[in-house]
C-alpha cells in the first residue's frame, strides 16, 4: 500500500470520527447543531468520501492531484466555516443577531443567496458555547482538524511519491 493510500484513510477516519461525535452530541447530549455547524458537517462529509473513493482507486499522480485539490477545496470551505463560527463565539452580547431558521428549512424556502446571507449573518445559536474541552469550543477544535487535514494534503502534494517510483527505489538499494 502506498504513503498516498495512508493519508487517504487516515483523512476517511478522522471525518468519520469527528462525524460520529457531532451525531453523538447532537442526538444523544441534545446539543443544538446550528446552520455553521451543518455546513462543517457537510464539508466532513463531503471529505470523507473523496478520501475514502480515493483510497480504493489508489490514483497516479494526476488522480492524486485532482482528489488533492477537491480535499483543499472542501477543506477551505470547513476552515472558512469554522472560523466564522468561532469569531462570532467571541462577539460581544450586544452585537449578536437573533437567530435565523435552522439549514433544512432555508435550503427549502430561500435562494442559495439567501441561505449563505443568513447562515454567516444570524449568528444567535451560531454563536452559542455548548460544549468546550481544555477550554476550546466544539468550533475551535472543528477549526483545528480541517487545518491538520489541509496541512496534511498540502505534504501529500509536495512529498507525492508513486508506487512505481517507491518501488524501483527500493530495488535499487
Amino acid at each position: 500500500m502506498t504513503r498516498d493510500r495512508y493519508f487517504y484513510i487516515f483523512v476517511f477516519f478522522i471525518c468519520a470520527i469527528l462525524s460520529g461525535v457531532a451525531f453523538y452530541y447532537n442526538y444523544v447530549e441534545r446539543v443544538p447543531i446550528c446552520p455553521l455547524c451543518s455546513m462543517q458537517l457537510i464539508c466532513y462529509y463531503v471529505l470523507g468520501i473523496v478520501s475514502l473513493a480515493a483510497f480504493f482507486q489508489d490514483p497516479d499522480k494526476a488522480g492524486h492531484i485532482f482528489y488533492a485539490t477537491l480535499l483543499l477545496f472542501f477543506t477551505v470551505g470547513g476552515v472558512v466555516f469554522a472560523a466564522r463560527q468561532l469569531w462570532m463565539q467571541h462577539l460581544p452580547a450586544n452585537q449578536i443577531i437573533p437567530c435565523g431558521p435552522n439549514l433544512t428549512f432555508m435550503m427549502a424556502n430561500f435562494s442559495l443567496s439567501g441561505v449563505i446571507d443568513t447562515i454567516f449573518n444570524r449568528t444567535d445559536s451560531c454563536s452559542m458555547v455548548n460544549w468546550s474541552f481544555m477550554d476550546l469550543s466544539m468550533a475551535a477544535w472543528s477549526l483545528i482538524f480541517y487545518m491538520v487535514i489541509g496541512i496534511s494534503t498540502v505534504f501529500s502534494l509536495v512529498f507525492y511519491r508513486s508506487a512505481e517510483h517507491a518501488s524501483f527505489k527500493l530495488q535499487t538499494a
